[in-house]
């Protein structure tokens, strides 16, 4: 290569990483996480999270509002297979959905701005359900 062709090179990489982290950090400007949202920081135990009304709740906000980038049983996507995942603690999974994540490339939103906190835990006992050590639905009480 030669220095010209360097140069460009090195500036078209510039440019292209600037452009990601602009449209990213817009992203994350427009939707915000924080407690004003209605997120009341509550949690619930495993036999909450394993009634069958809040895992088919969280099926359907799934299916609304998850399936483009995670798949219908939340095994495309750049992330492991939710369906290959044991050991997954329910508060980390609610924390990554309220206030997203960067790893590199692989950007998830945060939604907690646009989900209220219920929505996100039955979103939580949905994706547990489709864990390699899921244990089963409950009925609901």
């Amino acid at each position: 290569m030669t220095e010209t062709q360097i140069r460009t090179h090195s500036s078209r990489s510039i440019r292209s990483v600037l452009a990601l982290w602009t449209v990213a950090s817009a992203f994350f400007y427009c939707y915000p996480a924080t407690a004003a949202d209605g997120n009341s920081g509550k949690t619930y135990t495993a036999e909450e999270l394993r009634r069958s009304d809040w895992i088919n709740d969280g099926m359907e906000k799934f299916n609304s509002a998850c399936t483009y980038c995670h798949g219908s049983k939340g095994q495309g996507g750049k992330v492991k297979s939710f369906t290959e995942r044991t050991g997954w603690k329910p508060e980390t999974i609610h924390d990554v959905i309220t206030n997203g994540r960067i790893r590199g490339a692989n950007v998830m939103p945060p939604w907690g701005g646009s989900m209220s906190d219920d929505e996100i835990w039955k979103l939580v006992a949905y994706i547990k359900s489709l864990s390699l050590d899921f244990q089963g639905p409950l009925p609901p009480p």
